[in-house]
């Protein structure tokens, strides 16, 4: 892997963190209510750092060259919000 590649990587990996999301609304809520915030935001670098690793083993690569997995990945995710 490049160095420019691999730059790249990371700068979007650092951008996929702090993005403001649900995560965010979540972990703000409970500093809010006057909860443990340091157990939220340690989950939510957790659930990164595992998508993070996911995509830098090529999962999706694989995923996207599969239309058929993405689709269902899509559907079973609309599934789970809902």
């Amino acid at each position: 892997m490049s160095l420019s590649m691999f730059a790249a990587f990371w700068a979007i990996s650092a951008l996929f963190v702090i993005t403001p999301g649900a995560d965010w609304a979540y972990a703000i809520s409970a500093g809010i209510k006057g909860h443990r915030v340091v157990p939220a935001v340690a989950g939510m670098l957790s659930g990164h750092l595992v998508a993070t690793l996911i995509v830098a083993a090529g999962v999706g690569s694989v995923i996207a060259g599969a239309p058929g997995v993405l689709t269902v990945l899509t559907v079973a995710g609309a599934g789970y919000l809902l």
